[in-house]
């Protein structure tokens, strides 16, 4: 059996005999096979789909009111940067911000001079240290209660 080779071009397209039927065509290596099958025809249903008119609304949202905790900010001086001049601080016992009242106290760099002072035979001078504020301890004080915040000790 021969196969007589065929140019797709010069053979005229197949007859269609309407609507109802469609004709595929399939060409291999050994002959050309026309299949017939029947048309499906597909009618488009005849309802009309609108829109919903939907209106959409916001969510509503439950007023909630938050308690945000209030901070007061105090700058201090910590007890340690109190020296021999009064020192804004937050009294411990009254909690008012107020600046010390200081005092000034004969502590132990006091009575080391004076002793020092009468081993040299310096009796004279010896109590001269007694006088002097900056050989003294410095008592610093609340301004508001009176309670004692630090005592800056000179040694």
């Amino acid at each position: 059996m021969q196969v007589a080779e065929v140019d797709p071009f010069t053979i005229p397209p197949p007859q269609y005999s309407g609507p109802r039927e469609t004709v595929i065509t399939h060409q291999s290596q050994m002959a050309v096979h026309t299949v017939e099958v029947p048309a499906v025809q597909h009618a488009a249903p005849a309802v009309q789909y609108a829109a919903p008119a939907v209106q959409y609304a916001a969510p509503a949202v439950p007023a909630v009111q938050y308690a945000v905790p209030q901070f007061q900010v105090v700058h201090t001086a910590p007890q340690s940067l109190l020296t021999d001049l009064p020192g804004q601080v937050t009294c411990s016992n009254c909690h008012t911000h107020c600046i010390t009242r200081t005092r000034y106290k004969t502590g132990t760099l006091t009575w080391i001079i004076v002793i020092t002072l009468l081993l040299l035979c310096l009796w004279p001078f010896a109590f001269i240290p007694l006088c002097i504020d900056t050989c003294k301890d410095v008592e610093h004080s609340c301004s508001t209660c009176g309670t004692v915040l630090h005592v800056h000790k000179q040694i």
